[in-house]
């Protein structure tokens, strides 16, 4: 989403109980940032159930049936999300103990005893 600043995304995305969800996003830049090359760009999202996504215009085109598309498995929350082997983990769940192995390279930040 940041690479495309200002346009809007869209996302169907499946939480670990089997919620889907169609989300749509962008970026915004802060209101009088003037030309700072380090001011920060945030984004915001927006989801709603997937069986209510044909109603927005963002939906068009889309095949919203449920096993058309395959969504992007999510989380609510790093803190909470029990999906251990994300690549997109930002933090580690606090119902898990973190595991250190100096050895070995990963594509998740974290690993975890299991």
């Amino acid at each position: 989403m940041f690479r495309t600043p200002g346009q809007f995304q869209t996302q169907i995305v499946q939480l670990p109980d089997d919620a889907a969800f169609f989300i749509l996003a962008r970026t915004l830049d802060p209101i009088g940032g003037g030309r700072d090359p380090l001011q920060p760009r945030y984004a915001i999202a927006l989801g709603c159930d997937l069986k209510d996504a044909k109603h927005l215009v963002y939906g068009d085109g889309l095949d919203l049936r449920r096993g058309a598309i395959r969504p992007t498995p999510a989380g609510v929350s790093c803190r909470v999300c029990e999906r251990l082997n994300c690549t997109q983990r930002a933090h580690p769940p606090v119902n898990h103990r973190i595991k250190v192995d100096l050895t070995m390279r990963r594509a998740q930040p974290f690993d975890f005893v299991r």
